[in-house]
Protein backbone atom coordinates (compact mmCIF):
# COMPACT_ATOMS: atom_id res chain seq x y z
CA UNK A 1 0.00 0.00 0.00
CA UNK A 2 1.16 3.78 -0.82
CA UNK A 3 0.85 4.44 2.81
CA UNK A 4 3.66 2.34 3.74
CA UNK A 5 6.11 4.01 1.20
CA UNK A 6 8.82 6.69 2.27
CA UNK A 7 7.47 9.65 0.17
CA UNK A 8 9.20 13.05 -0.45
CA UNK A 9 6.99 16.17 -1.21
CA UNK A 10 8.93 16.86 -3.73
CA UNK A 11 11.65 15.13 -6.41
CA UNK A 12 14.21 16.42 -8.72
CA UNK A 13 16.79 13.98 -10.81
CA UNK A 14 19.49 16.84 -9.42
CA UNK A 15 19.12 15.43 -6.07
CA UNK A 16 16.97 11.68 -6.64
CA UNK A 17 17.27 9.06 -7.90
CA UNK A 18 13.82 9.14 -9.08
CA UNK A 19 13.11 5.61 -10.92
CA UNK A 20 14.21 3.89 -7.73
CA UNK A 21 12.83 6.37 -4.72
CA UNK A 22 9.82 7.10 -6.50
CA UNK A 23 8.21 5.05 -9.85
CA UNK A 24 9.56 1.67 -8.71
CA UNK A 25 8.12 1.60 -5.54
CA UNK A 26 4.94 3.51 -6.33
CA UNK A 27 4.12 1.08 -9.68
CA UNK A 28 5.12 -2.22 -7.13
CA UNK A 29 1.78 -0.61 -5.29
CA UNK A 30 -0.03 0.39 -7.79
CA UNK A 31 -3.47 -1.04 -9.29
CA UNK A 32 -4.17 1.83 -12.13
CA UNK A 33 -2.02 4.48 -13.17
CA UNK A 34 -3.43 7.41 -15.54
CA UNK A 35 -0.60 9.89 -16.96
CA UNK A 36 -0.75 12.84 -19.43
CA UNK A 37 2.35 14.16 -20.91
CA UNK A 38 3.86 17.09 -22.71
CA UNK A 39 5.69 14.94 -25.79
CA UNK A 40 6.09 12.59 -28.49
CA UNK A 41 9.64 10.65 -29.15
CA UNK A 42 11.56 7.62 -27.90
CA UNK A 43 13.37 9.03 -25.44
CA UNK A 44 10.42 11.05 -23.66
CA UNK A 45 8.43 7.27 -23.91
CA UNK A 46 11.56 5.76 -22.62
CA UNK A 47 11.16 8.53 -19.52
CA UNK A 48 7.91 7.70 -18.89
CA UNK A 49 7.99 4.00 -18.76
CA UNK A 50 10.58 4.65 -15.63
CA UNK A 51 9.37 1.90 -12.94
CA UNK A 52 7.48 -0.06 -15.53
CA UNK A 53 9.11 -3.50 -15.39
CA UNK A 54 7.21 -3.59 -11.85
CA UNK A 55 3.83 -2.81 -12.65
CA UNK A 56 2.74 -5.37 -14.98
CA UNK A 57 0.71 -7.47 -13.24
CA UNK A 58 -2.61 -9.10 -13.78
CA UNK A 59 -5.50 -6.92 -13.23
CA UNK A 60 -3.31 -3.51 -13.25
CA UNK A 61 -4.24 -1.16 -16.02
CA UNK A 62 -2.48 2.11 -17.07
CA UNK A 63 -3.78 4.77 -19.38
CA UNK A 64 -1.01 7.04 -20.98
CA UNK A 65 -1.71 10.26 -23.56
CA UNK A 66 1.28 11.45 -25.32
CA UNK A 67 0.99 15.03 -27.20
CA UNK A 68 2.14 15.99 -30.31
CA UNK A 69 1.91 19.49 -31.95
CA UNK A 70 0.01 19.91 -35.34
CA UNK A 71 -0.36 22.89 -37.47
CA UNK A 72 -3.61 25.03 -37.10
CA UNK A 73 -4.96 23.21 -40.60
CA UNK A 74 -4.01 19.81 -39.57
CA UNK A 75 -5.47 20.63 -36.35
CA UNK A 76 -8.82 21.42 -37.60
CA UNK A 77 -8.60 18.55 -40.30
CA UNK A 78 -7.98 15.65 -36.92
CA UNK A 79 -11.09 17.53 -35.22
CA UNK A 80 -13.59 16.88 -38.02
CA UNK A 81 -12.53 13.41 -38.24
CA UNK A 82 -10.69 13.22 -41.18
CA UNK A 83 -7.21 10.16 -41.04
CA UNK A 84 -3.41 12.29 -40.24
CA UNK A 85 -1.54 13.09 -42.94
CA UNK A 86 0.45 10.83 -44.02
CA UNK A 87 3.35 14.01 -43.14
CA UNK A 88 2.17 13.71 -39.33
CA UNK A 89 2.56 10.08 -39.00
CA UNK A 90 6.14 10.36 -40.73
CA UNK A 91 7.35 12.80 -38.65
CA UNK A 92 6.38 11.02 -35.74
CA UNK A 93 7.60 8.12 -36.51
CA UNK A 94 10.72 10.02 -37.08
CA UNK A 95 10.76 11.04 -33.55
CA UNK A 96 10.54 7.12 -32.68
CA UNK A 97 14.25 6.74 -34.12
CA UNK A 98 16.60 8.90 -31.43
CA UNK A 99 19.43 6.90 -30.63
CA UNK A 100 18.80 5.56 -26.87
CA UNK A 101 20.73 4.35 -24.24
CA UNK A 102 20.78 0.82 -22.75
CA UNK A 103 18.52 1.86 -19.59
CA UNK A 104 16.22 3.95 -22.03
CA UNK A 105 15.96 0.99 -24.32
CA UNK A 106 15.10 -1.36 -21.66
CA UNK A 107 12.31 0.94 -20.37
CA UNK A 108 10.30 1.44 -24.08
CA UNK A 109 10.77 -2.05 -24.15
CA UNK A 110 9.24 -2.68 -21.31
CA UNK A 111 6.85 -0.23 -22.21
CA UNK A 112 6.32 -1.84 -25.73
CA UNK A 113 6.13 -5.25 -24.22
CA UNK A 114 3.14 -3.91 -21.54
CA UNK A 115 1.42 -2.65 -24.60
CA UNK A 116 1.47 -5.88 -26.06
CA UNK A 117 -0.41 -7.50 -23.02
CA UNK A 118 -3.35 -4.46 -23.42
CA UNK A 119 -2.00 -3.35 -19.84
CA UNK A 120 -1.05 -0.07 -21.48
CA UNK A 121 -3.15 1.58 -23.82
CA UNK A 122 -1.99 5.11 -25.51
CA UNK A 123 -3.48 7.82 -27.19
CA UNK A 124 -2.16 10.96 -28.44
CA UNK A 125 -3.49 14.78 -27.77
CA UNK A 126 -3.11 16.50 -30.73
CA UNK A 127 -2.77 20.36 -30.26
CA UNK A 128 -2.89 23.18 -32.67
CA UNK A 129 0.64 24.99 -32.75
CA UNK A 130 1.04 24.87 -29.03
CA UNK A 131 2.39 22.45 -26.62
CA UNK A 132 0.21 20.77 -24.19
CA UNK A 133 1.40 22.21 -20.75
CA UNK A 134 -0.81 19.90 -18.05
CA UNK A 135 1.81 17.35 -17.30
CA UNK A 136 0.38 15.02 -14.72
CA UNK A 137 0.12 11.36 -13.29
CA UNK A 138 -2.54 9.31 -10.93
CA UNK A 139 -1.50 6.41 -8.89
CA UNK A 140 -4.36 4.22 -7.34
CA UNK A 141 -3.37 1.64 -4.87
CA UNK A 142 -5.31 -1.74 -4.22
CA UNK A 143 -7.31 0.08 -1.50
CA UNK A 144 -8.10 3.38 -2.77
CA UNK A 145 -5.04 5.97 -1.56
CA UNK A 146 -4.44 7.98 -4.52
CA UNK A 147 -0.62 9.74 -5.45
CA UNK A 148 -0.71 12.92 -7.86
CA UNK A 149 2.12 13.77 -9.03
CA UNK A 150 2.45 17.11 -11.39
CA UNK A 151 5.62 18.19 -13.71
CA UNK A 152 7.26 21.13 -13.20
CA UNK A 153 7.95 23.23 -16.56
CA UNK A 154 11.09 22.74 -17.16
CA UNK A 155 9.74 19.32 -18.94
CA UNK A 156 10.90 19.97 -22.41
CA UNK A 157 12.14 18.17 -25.24
CA UNK A 158 15.86 19.13 -24.12
CA UNK A 159 15.52 17.70 -20.46
CA UNK A 160 14.98 14.58 -21.87
CA UNK A 161 18.58 14.63 -23.18
CA UNK A 162 19.98 15.09 -20.23
CA UNK A 163 17.22 12.50 -18.72
CA UNK A 164 16.22 15.54 -16.16
CA UNK A 165 12.85 15.41 -14.35
CA UNK A 166 11.04 17.09 -11.40
CA UNK A 167 7.52 17.23 -10.14
CA UNK A 168 5.30 17.37 -6.86
CA UNK A 169 3.23 14.97 -5.27
CA UNK A 170 -0.30 15.10 -3.67
CA UNK A 171 -1.24 12.00 -1.12
CA UNK A 172 -4.74 11.17 -0.55
CA UNK A 173 -4.70 10.15 2.98
CA UNK A 174 -2.45 12.86 4.41
CA UNK A 175 -4.39 15.85 2.71
CA UNK A 176 -6.24 18.67 3.37
CA UNK A 177 -9.79 19.27 1.49
CA UNK A 178 -7.86 22.14 -0.32
CA UNK A 179 -5.04 20.12 -1.86
CA UNK A 180 -7.38 17.09 -2.15
CA UNK A 181 -8.82 19.69 -5.10
CA UNK A 182 -5.50 18.96 -6.94
CA UNK A 183 -6.32 14.95 -6.98
CA UNK A 184 -9.94 16.07 -8.06
CA UNK A 185 -9.04 18.45 -10.44
CA UNK A 186 -6.24 16.01 -12.57
CA UNK A 187 -8.80 12.98 -12.30
CA UNK A 188 -11.56 15.09 -14.03
CA UNK A 189 -9.19 16.64 -16.52
CA UNK A 190 -7.62 13.05 -17.77
CA UNK A 191 -11.04 12.07 -18.25
CA UNK A 192 -11.91 14.94 -20.29
CA UNK A 193 -9.18 13.90 -22.54
CA UNK A 194 -9.61 10.41 -22.37
CA UNK A 195 -12.88 10.67 -23.83
CA UNK A 196 -12.40 13.83 -26.39
CA UNK A 197 -13.92 16.26 -24.49
CA UNK A 198 -11.26 19.12 -23.95
CA UNK A 199 -12.20 22.01 -26.47
CA UNK A 200 -8.89 23.15 -27.17
CA UNK A 201 -7.49 19.47 -27.80
CA UNK A 202 -8.22 16.32 -29.45
CA UNK A 203 -7.42 12.75 -28.91
CA UNK A 204 -7.06 9.75 -30.67
CA UNK A 205 -6.08 6.80 -30.73
CA UNK A 206 -2.42 5.69 -31.57
CA UNK A 207 -2.49 5.37 -35.77
CA UNK A 208 -1.47 1.89 -36.65
CA UNK A 209 1.63 2.68 -38.18
CA UNK A 210 3.01 4.36 -35.23
CA UNK A 211 1.73 1.90 -32.88
CA UNK A 212 3.75 -0.55 -34.61
CA UNK A 213 6.87 1.31 -34.11
CA UNK A 214 6.28 1.61 -30.64
CA UNK A 215 5.96 -2.18 -30.36
CA UNK A 216 8.80 -3.21 -32.51
CA UNK A 217 11.32 -2.38 -29.23
CA UNK A 218 9.01 -5.00 -28.09
CA UNK A 219 11.66 -7.87 -26.31
CA UNK A 220 8.51 -10.34 -25.58
CA UNK A 221 9.69 -9.94 -21.67
CA UNK A 222 9.97 -7.92 -18.90
CA UNK A 223 13.70 -6.68 -19.20
CA UNK A 224 15.01 -6.28 -15.37
CA UNK A 225 18.32 -5.41 -15.89
CA UNK A 226 19.77 -3.05 -18.90
CA UNK A 227 22.89 -5.42 -18.66
CA UNK A 228 20.44 -8.17 -20.39
CA UNK A 229 20.56 -5.46 -23.96
CA UNK A 230 24.26 -5.97 -24.05
CA UNK A 231 25.42 -7.65 -27.44
CA UNK A 232 27.74 -9.93 -25.49
CA UNK A 233 26.67 -11.13 -21.99
CA UNK A 234 26.67 -13.87 -20.07
CA UNK A 235 23.26 -14.65 -17.67
CA UNK A 236 22.80 -17.47 -15.29
CA UNK A 237 19.28 -18.56 -14.33
CA UNK A 238 18.74 -21.48 -11.66
CA UNK A 239 15.29 -23.23 -11.49
CA UNK A 240 15.22 -26.68 -11.58
CA UNK A 241 18.27 -26.77 -14.56
CA UNK A 242 20.68 -24.75 -14.66
CA UNK A 243 20.66 -22.57 -18.18
CA UNK A 244 23.56 -20.95 -19.57
CA UNK A 245 22.53 -17.71 -22.02
CA UNK A 246 24.84 -16.20 -24.26
CA UNK A 247 23.64 -12.46 -25.64
CA UNK A 248 25.28 -12.20 -28.96
CA UNK A 249 24.59 -11.35 -32.29
CA UNK A 250 23.26 -14.54 -32.62
CA UNK A 251 21.71 -15.63 -29.23
CA UNK A 252 23.09 -19.13 -27.93
CA UNK A 253 21.07 -21.03 -25.46
CA UNK A 254 23.22 -24.13 -23.80
CA UNK A 255 20.65 -26.66 -21.43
Amino acid sequence: MFKELNLKATYSSYEDDIATEFYIPTLKTSKKYDRATAYFSAKALASYAKGMETFGKKGNHCRLIVSEQVSKDDFEQIKKGYELRNSINQEMLSQLKEELSLEEERNISNLAYLISLGIIDVKIAFTEEGIFHDKFGIMEDEIGDIICFRGSNNETAAAFNFNYEAFDITCSWQTSEFDYAKITKCKEVFEKLWTDTEKKIVVRDIDDVVLNEILSYNRGQIIVDKTQLEKDCFLLDYDTELKLEMKTDSSILLN
